[in-house]
């Protein structure tokens, strides 16, 4: 645990903190509007982008 709280953590943190209160109400709002399977096929593809992009980041 020493060293975990770093001053760029806790920055880090109060970024994060704040827009987690945006995204979730969104993300919520856009599941009501959005067919279940759709919702997770959406999922899904973001999860295979982000996989992408982090694999292209380390080459």
């Amino acid at each position: 645990m020493a060293g975990f709280w770093t001053l760029q953590v806790v920055q880090l943190l109060g970024i994060s903190l704040p827009l987690l209160l945006i995204v979730i109400p969104l993300g919520n709002w856009v599941s009501a509007r959005i067919d279940s399977q759709t919702m997770v096929r959406y999922i899904y593809d973001l999860l295979i982008i982000f996989g992408g992009l982090l694999l292209y980041k380390t080459f």
